[in-house]
């Protein structure tokens, strides 16, 4: 580059270069609004913007305020940047960089949007500051507002360090985070840039501030996914990368300096960063201790926990195990760093650390000792306590731990070792033994084996580590193939504890439990000597063993065995221990037991139990130990003290079948034996408690032993007796046989007691047990139960109707229970419940539970009466139907019902009654006294279920009574699942035939449902049962109430009432559903708003006038004439309005005379605006009223809508009041239907209603009250004037721009173009646009303020015209065009001057009115349309459009017209001159700034049509020689323009001598002028033409001249060279 261009380049600012490079469209950067509309707004617009922007942010952040004086100050708009000195320049730069570092935290929100609009605006920091403002933007790079911000941006340069983000300028997207990573790893400057940013704004919000966090987030983010991206191949590739170590070496100084930094929050960002680094790179030893110090540098107590976390994962991630002196003395500075040690101990896994922080406590500690004073002041050896008292170490840290303190093992320093070895040692003493002995076992050398036994003999577990022979330690020894050396071990035990040595427990436990199961009986023995010194023979697992060895059924074990039962009497707690040596089966048992017996006896201490067992086995052989064992079972439960034998054996039945299962015959002889022994218990009926205990043992053994059935087929034997089972399964110990098992079954059902009460534990049983008989298809027993349990079977249908009916899991057990009633059928007479109850089984789903109950109806069935004759005659005739319909039995039922019906009223007649079939089935149910409540309503809810499809009054009224005792119970008690489910299958017959029948009850039900409390947010079942009766409750029973209103209306007020109790969105939602399908009339809602409306009816209110609105401004308000009142104030319950409002909303909904709700609506709204007090739902009552009433005017017809009752005034004040956009909307939506309906009622509210929204927009200027407007606009203006005709609809529209023109200048500056543009384009541009100039001038000139201040009137003019000039920016030629010629036609028609009593032409009455002007303001009025028309025709916009051509052919026409109307402007204007001899001022400066208006539209014309206006304009107003020389003169401009092209020029040539005849007059002054001005022409035509053009020039005559010097001077200027 060239040091002018690099000058010229320096020097070019922002200003120009937006000017030079947007030019053609002026374009301008904005961040809000799109580059075309950001062109058109001002200074001033975008400043006050920006500065409500500021202030917004000021109010969030207080540190905003610094920046008022140098950004947004009022000085600041007129700060130019480009002029101004380096050194400005660089302190506006650092103030711009501070504020929108300080604006990042809040770039999301509005206001920070706002203030950048004017930086942007004002300060181009797009271009002086890019970098600066992509700092800020950068952290929302995911956002949209993010693309919207860099789109402001020039990226096209290639030098400039952002261009990599054009792409995504371009394509209008964001940044992905994995974008902003790889940018990161490749782009170093890039990645300075992130980590500068950071340090900068630490800086400047200081270390504590919150708005950080988003620039940390940010931060961390990008490092992290950095690292991750750019370092994680380093894991696969072996190789050194130079790129990741550029990184390092670029990343450490800002490592480093976030470590060491005081803000917590950028310490923790770059802890995270640390650990994610250490996790992919591996560092040198000194880089390590190095980041470790500068870390240790940063710690604080407010971090501890952070501060160990760093430290613990960088050593794991490192796989690093020391930690530097620095590092640890730092740590150790930190208050309760052992605890928060042990805290996190908890959560993660920190080993590293704790290897390098114990090795460090320890050499301090030692270090410590040796100098015999502290290096520093921190007390190390507490410390070190703490730590090993405190933290829970893993094997691996145990290991580390440990050889730490074998290694600093020696004479120096043994007792301090020792004693914190023991505090390992005795939190794991287990671990502590195991490193020990793998210590032991590793050691290479004599002489370190013998440090390492030297070391564990002196702490507390160093006995089992003794040295015992030359063959090893005292722990080797005990596991030694040798058994002698085992037995000594044990010895050495034994001495250890009788010298009471300190030996652990477990050890002691993990000795005995392995030597007791060593194979040789010499070792056994000497651990039972050690377990008779130890006592602890209550050890679960000790014991368990010395069972088992009880259990050996060899004789050499017979000394061992002896020896444990003489354990066991020691223990006078161990009686439950040797129960099972109470049935011995072999010799070795029997003696045993005598054994057992005799020592108890020496003790002189002998249970019950034991008392018993000596008398059944005093003189007892392996003979007669059968007859024994029986005898023994058989006297338990009739012992004298059965609590201390027969429950410690029933209850230790699980115990001691858990020590033999090992063994399975033993266990088998143990289950047959309390199976046994469980069935003499249940005969004897001696206390419930045990026969209950004894039932449920007995079954869950007979369970359990089908599984031991032996599948070898054995002899079938028949059993008499228990004998011999004893003999066979349990003495000889023969596999357990079917038939064996099913005697004992037998044996079972026989013993149970025949429970007539049916207890609730006899059922629970009875039906577990037939369950279990069911899925085992053990058929003939039970067969036998049942025959045993019920002898009668209506009993066994009872029982299958309380626990089988239904049920569809018990499905398989309920037709095995029906078979077998039917094969007992033909011996049983069945009651006429049990015959409801089998009806009950043909509705169930599964076939063959029918099929079976079918077979039992085919039986000669025997009642015990007639009464159901007809209905089992029905069943038999339709078995294959029911057989093949599960729901036929409902059908059939019906039909008979309906049958029986028919027959009574034949019977009615001859005076007899007959008991419907429907009171005969509850009858037989309610009346049965052996049924308990919760069993009779299971019984009445299956009946209800097969009485669905009777559809008869009678049904209902049956359970009446049973309904209303449900719903006066609790919510509690109603929750119970039968209760619900009876209520709901009571209100499923709840129809139309019960409700219109005049001895039903049901409206009254239905209503005692309705006013249930559900207060109580729990009181889901009364929520449900008040569903399910509005879904029963039909449109047609609602009809069906219409001869009782009164029903209606009550049904409808406790459904509103209820729709206003109800917080359950379930049962609101059905009481709408159900609500929208009644045909209302409108009386129904009149009725209920009028009991909340007027609750003091009592009084004559028909004179009360209601209370106006007070706004008078805005509402004219009728007159009522009867004489005012005092208002009366009345409390309405304006919550209880809400659920019938709601309704309105459906559009479904349908209501008979609903025109007539119109009035209370609007009288609802008026009491509502009117109300003093404010009340909860004010707004929202404002809601429905207004969707109300736009619902029902939309159903409406035209003939049903009377205008008199639409209220305007009252939806205008609700507008007025309210502060809620929806109601705005729902308002101007009606306003916009009433409009439609009603124009003339509306059109004396317009300036009401566009005066309120003028003032909501200046007062909340945002976008949804923009859409208001628009909305208005679109949708109320034009139902103003539809349907009219051009001359009806012409007030109209003036009234209406009137109304918006007059409060343009309230509008927001930047908001009023569109408005503007939208209101013509509504109500017609090419129709209305005129308009606006002629009323906004009008109003301006009208205007009292104006008419007493010259200068104020002036400014105003001035600000009305730029205006509309800014107005008419945006609407097509053809429209501006038009709208001018109409303005100038305005001008000819108003009057000159004004009279006395001055009327106003009807062709623009509807414009202005003369009677308020006088002559000077017409002369004011009439010059500033002239202005404004001829603003218009310079305007650049204008002009541009002309200039890009007159697309359409009507626009020429338009054109031509204007300037014709010009025309008559001009001769107007000439003709005022003429008659005024005087010429004035006015005069003056109205024809010139015709001449002006001539001038401009003329030279808007090219070509052709230019050339022919000028000579027209020549020929014909030869007599006006002023109008002759000023188009000349516009001739001469364009002759002189050097762009005018030479085809254009010759156009022309053909008006010379027309030219030459105005030259040749000069009799008078101005004669002589416009000569003088046509030789100017020709001799500009001369010097572009003649050289060309020779011949038309040389044959011009000069000798018709008069003057002699003027032909010269024309023919030397012509003269071609």
């Amino acid at each position: 580059m060239t040091s002018l261009k690099l000058q010229l380049s320096k020097l070019a600012d922002a200003h120009t270069q937006w000017q030079l490079t947007d030019s053609e469209n002026r374009k301008r950067a904005s961040f809000l609004y799109d580059p075309k509309v950001a062109s058109t707004l001002d200074r001033e617009t975008i400043y006050c913007l920006g500065a409500n922007g500021f202030e917004e942010l000021c109010l969030l952040d207080s540190g905003f305020e610094e920046f008022e004086r140098v950004l947004f100050s009022d000085t600041s708009l007129t700060f130019e940047r480009s002029i101004q000195t380096k050194e400005v320049n660089d302190s506006l730069n650092q103030t711009i960089r501070r504020f929108l570092i300080r604006l990042s935290p809040y770039f999301l929100l509005s206001p920070a949007h706002k203030a950048l609009e004017w930086l942007v605006h004002r300060f181009f920091i797009h271009f002086y500051n890019v970098d600066d403002l992509i700092r800020c933007i950068l952290p929302y790079h995911e956002h949209n507002y993010f693309t919207r911000a860099v789109q402001m941006l020039r990226l096209s340069d290639k030098q400039s360090t952002w261009i990599w983000l054009e792409s995504a300028q371009k394509a209008g997207t964001t940044i992905p985070g994995l974008v902003m990573a790889n940018r990161c790893a490749t782009d170093l400057g890039f990645f300075n840039f992130i980590c500068d940013s950071v340090a900068m704004a630490v800086q400047e919000f200081g270390s504590s501030h919150s708005s950080l966090r988003v620039i940390m987030n940010f931060y961390l983010k990008t490092i992290c996914s950095t690292i991750l991206h750019s370092l994680s191949h380093k894991k696969k590739k072996k190789k050194k990368n130079s790129n990741e170590e550029n990184f390092i070496a670029q990343f450490m100084p800002y490592l480093l300096k976030g470590l060491k930094s005081k803000c917590l929050d950028y310490k923790r960002a770059t802890y995270l960063i640390l650990s994610n680094l250490s996790n992919i790179f591996t560092f040198q030893t000194n880089i390590k201790d190095e980041i470790l110090n500068v870390t240790s540098k940063g710690f604080s107590d407010d971090l501890i926990k952070e501060n160990l976390l760093i430290i613990s994962v960088f050593l794991n991630n490192q796989h690093h195990q020391s930690v530097p002196d620095r590092c640890f003395l730092k740590l150790c500075q930190l208050s309760n760093v052992a605890e928060e040690i042990f805290q996190l101990t908890n959560e993660v896994r920190i080993d590293n650390f704790l290897c390098g922080w114990f090795e460090q406590l320890l050499n301090h500690v030692l270090k410590d000792n040796h100098q015999m004073e502290t290096d520093h002041e921190e007390n190390f050896t507490s410390l070190i306590e703490k730590t090993l008292n405190t933290i829970k170490f893993n094997s691996a840290i145990l290991t580390f731990i440990i050889n730490c303190f074998i290694k600093q093992f020696n004479s120096k320093n043994n007792t301090y070792i020792v004693s914190l070895a023991s505090i390992i040692e005795r939190k794991y003493p287990i671990d502590f033994d195991d490193n020990i002995r793998q210590q032991t076992e590793s050691c290479s050398t004599d002489e370190e084996r013998k440090r390492i036994r030297e070391f564990a003999s002196m702490t507390a577990i160093g006995f089992k580590h003794q040295p015992l022979s030359d063959r090893g330690s005292l722990a080797i020894c005990l596991n030694h193939p040798q058994a002698q050396l085992r037995i000594e071990a044990l010895q050495r035990i034994r001495e250890g504890i009788m010298a009471k040595q300190n030996i652990e427990t477990e050890f002691l436990i993990d000795v005995l439990t392995s030597r007791l199961n060593d194979n040789e009986i010499t070792v056994v023995h000497e651990a039972l000597h050690l377990l008779e010194e130890l006592q602890l023979t209550d050890n679960q697992q000790i014991n368990d063993i010395l069972q088992k060895l009880l259990q050996r059924e060899n004789e050499d074990w017979s000394s061992v065995q002896q020896s444990i039962v003489r354990l066991l009497t020691l223990d006078p707690s161990s009686e439950n221990k040797y129960l099972h040596l109470l049935f011995p089966t072999t010799s070795s048992e029997l003696n045993l037991l005598n054994n057992l017996l005799e020592n108890y006896k020496q003790k002189q201490t002998s249970s019950p139990l034991l008392k018993l067992a000596k008398k059944n086995f005093k003189s007892t052989t392996v003979d007669s130990l059968s007859t024994a064992i029986a005898r023994f079972i058989q006297s338990i439960p009739i012992s004298d003290d059965q609590s201390n034998i027969l429950l410690p054996l029933l209850r230790q039945s699980d115990e001691i079948l858990r020590l033999v299962e090992h063994f399975r015959p033993n266990w088998v002889k143990f289950a047959i034996i309390y199976v046994l022994l469980g069935i003499e218990t249940i005969k004897q009926h001696a206390n419930n408690e045990y026969n209950q205990l004894a039932t449920i043992i007995v079954f869950k053994l007979l369970k359990s032993l089908s599984k031991e059935i032996s599948p070898i087929n054995a002899e079938s034997t028949e059993l008499t007796e228990s004998k011999t089972l004893i003999d066979l399964h349990v003495i000889k110990k023969v596999p357990l046989t079917k038939t064996s098992y099913d005697f004992l079954w037998k044996l079972y059902i026989q013993a149970l007691p025949n429970d007539n009460s049916q207890s609730s534990f006899t059922n629970g049983f009875l039906c577990e047990c037939i369950q279990w008989l069911c899925s085992e298809e053990k058929i003939s027993h039970l067969h036998l139960l049942l025959n045993e349990q019920f002898p009668l079977l209506n009993k066994l249908v009872l029982f299958l109707a309380e626990y089988y009916l239904n049920i569809t899991e018990k499905n398989h057990e309920q037709e095995l229970i029906l078979k077998y009633i039917v094969k007992q059928s033909h011996t049983t007479e069945y009651t006429n419940l049990s015959i409801i109850i089998l009806s009950f089984c043909l509705h169930s789903t599964y076939r063959p539970i029918r099929s079976s109950t079918l077979k039992i109806f085919q039986t000669k069935l025997k009642c015990s009466t007639n009464d159901f004759d007809a209905f089992i005659q029905s069943i038999k005739h339709h078995e294959n139907e029911i057989l093949t319909d599960s729901e036929y039995i409902c059908y059939l039922i019906s039909q008979l019902i309906q049958s029986i019906k028919l027959n009574e009223k034949k019977k009615r007649k001859l005076n007899s009654d007959s008991s419907s079939l429907i009171s005969l089935f509850k009858i037989t149910i309610d009346s049965n006294e052996d049924l308990n409540h919760k069993l009779k309503q299971q019984l009445n809810i299956h009946l209800l279920y097969l009485l669905k499809q009777c559809k008869h009054w009678s049904v209902f009224n049956e359970y009446r009574i049973d309904m209303e005792n449900l719903l006066q119970l609790s919510e509690q008690n109603l929750a119970v699942h039968h209760n619900k489910i009876f209520i709901e299958n009571i209100i499923h017959h709840m129809d139309y035939e019960t409700l219109i029948h005049e001895q039903s009850f049901c409206f009254e039900i239905i209503l005692q449902i309705l006013k249930r409390s559900i207060k109580k947010s729990k009181a889901l079942i009364t929520i449900d049962i008040m569903t399910l009766a509005l879904k029963q409750f039909t449109p047609e029973m609602f009809s069906s109430l219409s001869s009782d209103f009164e029903k209606q209306i009550q049904l409808i007020d406790e459904c509103f009432s209820l729709w206003q109790r109800s917080k359950s969105a379930q049962l609101t939602s059905t009481i709408k559903t159900t609500l929208s399908k009644f045909n209302f009339d409108a009386k129904h809602f009149l009725t209920y708003w009028k009991t909340i409306l007027e609750p003091n009816n009592q009084e004559n209110t028909s004179n009360v006038q209601q209370n106006r609105l007070s706004n008078k401004k805005l509402i004219v308000s009728k007159t009522n004439e009867s004489a005012p009142t005092n208002p009366i104030n009345i409390s309405i319950s304006w919550k209880s309005l809400i659920a019938s409002l709601e309704l309105l909303h459906n559009d479904q909904l349908l209501i008979t005379n609903r025109h007539e709700l119109i009035r209370p609506l609007f009288v609802m709204l008026e009491k509502s605006l009117n109300e003093t007090e404010e009340f909860e739902q004010k707004t929202y009552i404002h809601q429905l009223c207004s969707t109300a009433l736009l619902n029902l005017y939309t159903q409406l017809k035209s003939d049903e809508c009377n205008p008199d009752i639409f209220n305007s005034e009252v939806v205008m004040e609700c507008m007025r009041r309210t502060n809620d956009l929806h109601t705005t909307q729902q308002c101007l939506m009606l306003l916009s239907k009433g409009a439609q309906l009603f124009p003339e009622k509306l059109i004396s509210m317009i300036m009401a209603m566009f005066a309120f929204v003028g003032d909501r927009l200046v007062r909340k200027d945002d976008l949804y009250s923009y859409q208001v407007m628009e909305k208005t606009i679109k949708t109320v203006i034009p139902s103003l004037y539809k349907e009219k005709n051009a001359e009806q609809r012409r007030p109209i529209l003036a009234k209406i721009t009137h109304v918006f023109v007059t409060s343009l200048a309230h509008l927001p500056a930047h908001r009023r173009q569109d408005i503007f543009r939208m209101l013509m384009e509504s109500i017609g541009q090419d129709e209305c646009l005129w308009f606006a100039p002629i009323q906004l001038f009008d109003s301006v000139l009208l205007s009292p303020i104006n008419r007493k201040n010259e200068e104020t009137l002036k400014k105003s003019l001035i600000e009305a015209n730029e205006q509309m000039l800014s107005g008419f920016n945006q609407f097509p030629t053809s429209t501006i065009l038009i709208s001018l010629t109409r303005i100038l036609n305005i001008l000819l028609n108003l009057p000159d001057q004004i009279t006395k009593h001055q009327s106003t032409p009807s062709t623009y009455s509807h414009l202005i009115d003369l009677r308020l002007y006088t002559t000077k303001h017409i002369h004011v009025f009439k010059y500033q349309l002239l202005a404004f028309v001829n603003n218009v025709l310079s305007a650049d916009f204008f002009i541009k459009m002309i200039k890009r051509g007159l697309h359409q052919e009507n626009e020429l026409n338009y054109l031509n017209e204007l300037i014709q109307t010009i025309l008559h402007c001009l001769l107007w204007a000439n003709k005022l001159s003429e008659d005024d001899v005087d010429i004035t001022r006015y005069n003056k400066s109205i024809l010139n700034k015709i001449y002006d208006c001539l001038n401009k539209s003329i030279a808007l014309l090219n070509g052709s049509m230019f050339a022919n206006i000028i000579s027209n304009l020549l020929q014909q107003q030869q007599t006006n020689d002023k109008l002759q020389r000023k188009t000349l003169e516009i001739l001469n401009n364009r002759l002189k323009d050097e762009f005018t092209p030479e085809n254009e020029l010759v156009l022309f040539l053909p008006h010379m001598d027309g030219l030459l005849s105005i030259i040749n007059k000069y009799s008078t002054h101005e004669q002589e002028q416009t000569a003088q001005t046509a030789l100017f022409s020709i001799k500009l035509l001369a010097k572009r033409l003649a050289e060309k053009h020779p011949t038309e020039f040389s044959s011009v005559s000069f000798n018709n001249f008069s003057n002699i010097n003027r032909a010269n001077d024309l023919k030397s200027s012509i003269t071609v060279p």
